[in-house]
C-alpha cells in the first residue's frame, strides 16, 4: 500500500487538502518497530511532502518527531530516507 502511495505522489502535484488522518497514520508507521514499515512510512511522507509543498507543513511537522527518532537506527537506508524527508520539509 505504501509502495502504490509513493508511486502516486512522485510526480503530482498535490493541492490543498487535509492530511491530518493520512500523517496520523504515517507517524504511527514510521516509530514501527518493523524496519520495511517503518521505512515505507517515511518514504510515503517524503512522497507526500514533495508532491504537496507548503501544504503538506503542519502534516510533516507532526511526523518529524517519530521520524527523527528512526536516526538511533544507523541503517544507511533508513539515514537516507530520514535525511530526504528532513530536506523536503524544511
Amino acid at each position: 500500500m505504501c509502495q502504490e502511495l509513493i508511486d502516486a505522489c512522485k510526480n503530482v502535484k498535490v493541492k490543498g487538502g487535509n492530511f491530518e488522518n493520512l500523517t496520523k497514520l504515517l507517524k504511527k508507521e514510521a516509530a514501527a518497530s518493523n524496519f520495511n514499515i517503518a521505512l515505507a512510512a517515511i518514504k510515503s511522507g517524503s512522497a507526500l511532502a514533495e508532491g504537496a509543498k507548503t501544504g503538506f507543513a503542519a502534516g510533516a511537522k507532526d511526523m518529524i518527531g517519530a521520524i527523527l527518532l528512526k536516526y538511533k537506527e544507523k541503517k544507511p537506508s533508513v539515514l537516507l530516507e530520514v535525511d530526504k524527508f528532513m530536506d523536503l520539509t524544511l
